[in-house]
């Protein structure tokens, strides 16, 4: 789940990275994470709806995306773009289209 993190970015969503990562319990994954301190839930969230986390440190996220390989960032960043979750769909402006 990190690794997906990281490469959704610094700031990240409960939704998107459970669309685009490969994990079974998102949400006990996320709370680990927080126990270990790698992550920190915001209490708002610029997704409606949707629960925002960042990494406690840039070093953290850098370290994690510079694992994944370019092939798997690349699919991961496209499965992030093409479908969000509804929680990102709901945020677009009425009338807009995602493509």
């Amino acid at each position: 789940a990190l690794l997906s993190a990281a490469v959704i970015g610094k700031v990240f969503w409960r939704g998107i990275l459970e669309f685009v990562g490969e994990h079974e319990d998102v949400d006990a994954t996320l709370a680990t994470l927080e126990e270990r301190d790698f992550i920190r839930r915001d209490p708002s969230s610029q997704l409606s709806g949707d629960q925002q986390f960042v990494f406690k440190h840039m070093l953290i996220r850098e370290v994690a995306y510079s694992i994944v390989p370019r092939a798997v960032r690349r699919e991961r960043h496209a499965a992030g773009l093409c479908r969000p979750p509804e929680p990102a769909r709901r945020a677009l402006p009425q009338g807009s289209e995602l493509r």
